[in-house]
């Protein structure tokens, strides 16, 4: 089997190639996040690009859940909706098995220990002031509240949690972890760190 794996391709942003064409014999497609702005596009997107029988799956990044109107639930609750329409699969902490292989799918949110606990506060403070997700993503609308690195940190601890419950039960086939946000230390690139943040 035939996957294709795909992330940021960022739709609608000056610069973007738009969606890479179907690679021959793939039959899965697989999405790692930001696509657009907008869960419920994405997935209609996704599904437009690659039509069936072709199989999409895909986590959510950051960036489909910027928006001015919808709050953090409703983009999830539209996000599903489109995407039982559709038959696109949509995975946050949750599992699908396809012809034998256990996808685990989640955004993996950040704890802001990339650099040791030591640097949590200072990482999440830099956050709250630096990334656009704190102004552009709610959390919730009544009472409103924007989606802040506490937040981000509960969210990570329940990704992380679904993984190593997941990982830890037993699978005859192979397993493919789908994420948008980096799961280890080595998938950063190089220039973003440990070793260059240590001097």
């Amino acid at each position: 089997m035939r996957l294709q794996i795909m992330n940021d391709l960022h739709l609608g942003h000056p610069g973007s190639g738009g969606p890479p064409p179907l690679a021959e014999g793939v039959e899965k497609v697989l999405v790692a996040g930001d696509t657009c702005k907008g869960l419920a596009k994405a997935v209609e997107h996704l599904r437009r690009v690659y039509p069936a029988p072709t199989e999409v799956v895909m986590v959510a990044g950051n960036h489909e859940l910027w928006s001015k109107t919808l709050d953090f639930e409703e983009h999830w609750e539209a996000g599903h909706l489109a995407a039982e329409r559709h038959g696109v699969r949509l995975l946050e902490n949750s599992v699908e098995t396809l012809r034998g292989i256990r996808l685990l799918g989640c955004t993996l949110w950040t704890d802001y220990e990339l650099f040791g606990a030591h640097m949590r506060e200072v990482a999440m403070s830099t956050a709250t002031h630096s990334m656009l997700d704190h102004r552009r993503i709610k959390w919730s609308r009544d009472p409103w509240q924007r989606f802040r690195p506490p937040e981000a940190r509960i969210l990570h601890h329940q990704s992380r949690s679904f993984l190593e419950a997941e990982l830890a039960r037993p699978h005859d086939g192979p397993t493919v972890c789908i994420s948008h946000h980096a799961m280890t230390l080595e998938a950063v690139a190089p220039a973003y760190g440990r070793r260059n943040h240590a001097r």
